[in-house]
């Protein structure tokens, strides 16, 4: 998961995206902010919006 979160990171940095528009990693903020969970050797980009 860290080398998910910093290359993600390292991308938006590229791009001046603002820390509010990135996704959380391993939770889930709620209000329809992504998250990324990794189960096994799969990647997943999930959105909760009000639980």
């Amino acid at each position: 998961m860290e080398r998910i979160k910093s290359k993600i990171e390292e991308l938006a940095n590229r791009i001046n995206a603002p820390k509010e528009y990135l996704p959380t990693y391993g939770y889930s903020e709620d209000f329809a902010r992504p998250h990324i969970e990794v189960k096994g050797n799969e990647l997943h980009w999930v959105v909760v919006e009000r639980g």
